[in-house]
């Protein structure tokens, strides 16, 4: 799949970053402010190919060490290895986590600080089981639940509402 063909409409969808079932959706505090995250967890079946949420700038990347527990785990999102990416387009930004799992060890991102990156687009992958967290803010509206099957970079699981 090639990223999508960017049009007016998009800047105002939210993509799914990986091609799997949801696992989680919910609400969060982060730095005193309300945030939502979807999470996406990949088995060693899927495909693992991570793409650009929404388009924009990448604005913040971040890799920490830290442990290899099951990613389906929710403490799996602040303690495992993982590359978090910050996207700012269109007035909003969004923070996507590429989280490596029990048996994935190697998370590689294809994009560099600065670079402009289309919704839809590759930007990387995990090799094995692994975990993709999308977290955006208030100004969007959640549109799937756990359990729904997403395609990664073609279908939106969220959608802007102050646009």
């Amino acid at each position: 799949m090639i990223a999508l063909k960017q049009n007016r409409y998009m800047k105002n969808l939210l993509f799914s970053a990986a091609p799997v079932r949801v696992s989680r959706t919910g609400m969060f505090e982060m730095f005193s402010a309300s945030r939502t995250r979807v999470s996406i967890f990949l088995n060693i079946f899927d495909v693992h190919v991570n793409r650009a949420p929404i388009a924009g700038r990448i604005a913040e990347v971040q890799y920490h060490k830290g442990r290899f527990l099951i990613a389906s785990k929710e403490e799996a999102s602040a303690q495992n290895e993982q590359n978090t990416v910050t996207v700012d387009g269109d007035g909003t930004r969004v923070v996507f986590s590429q989280i490596a799992g029990l048996i994935a060890r190697r998370i590689v991102f294809n994009k560099k600080l600065g670079d402009r990156v289309a919704a839809g687009e590759r930007i990387g992958l995990i090799k094995f089981g692994s975990r993709v967290d999308v977290e955006f803010g208030p100004e969007w509206e959640i549109l799937v639940r756990p359990g729904i099957r997403v395609a990664g970079g073609s279908s939106v699981i969220a959608r802007r509402v102050d646009a």
